[in-house]
């Protein structure tokens, strides 16, 4: 039998923030494209949330991968005081066919937050049930973020426009 793991991990984010912006987050683009090419060649799958400044991210697939991922995750620069909140070993995945599902700050979210007694979200502390119900409920919510050849796109005309920005104000400041 494989042994599959499910793998819940919480942790700060570094990065500041864009606020109220109508479009994800430029740094979640950039996450979401990479995990998504990564995940899918190691056939691991699962699902990444993001609020308040806390990544909330559920890993599933081959017990060896998914440790191994996180080895890699710990190291990432964009975040911090990443702590394990669940891992067990399960017969199947929720997140079967998503090699990472993004799940958007919405009103079935904040709902679920609220029903378990939280004001906001802040995943540091929540109990393994609450765990349970959150990633349950992203299982029920589309994802309805762009293809990862857009997001890629989308990356690719964001960093371009930020160039074309810094040479115009880096030319305004030679004159």
């Amino acid at each position: 039998m494989r042994k599959l793991l499910r793998l819940v991990y919480v942790s700060h984010a570094l990065f500041e923030v864009a606020p109220d912006s109508p479009d994800i987050e430029p740094e979640l683009a950039n996450i979401l494209t990479k995990a998504r090419k990564n995940n899918q060649r190691d056939n691991i799958g699962g699902a990444l949330f993001f609020a308040n400044g806390y990544f909330f991210q559920c890993l599933e697939g081959k017990e060896a991968a998914v440790y191994a991922l996180l080895e890699k995750i710990k190291l990432d620069p964009r975040h911090k005081d990443l702590k394990i909140s669940y891992c067990k070993r399960v017969r199947q995945r929720h997140f079967k066919f998503w090699s990472m599902k993004y799940v958007p700050v919405g009103d079935e979210v904040n709902q679920l937050i609220h029903s378990l007694g939280y004001e906001e979200f802040n995943p540091v502390n929540f109990a393994e049930s609450d765990i349970n119900s959150i990633v349950d409920l992203f299982t029920r919510i589309d994802d309805n973020t762009l293809s990862d050849s857009s997001l890629r796109e989308y990356h690719r005309l964001n960093v371009f426009w930020w160039q074309r920005f810094a040479t115009r104000l880096l030319r305004r400041s030679a004159t």
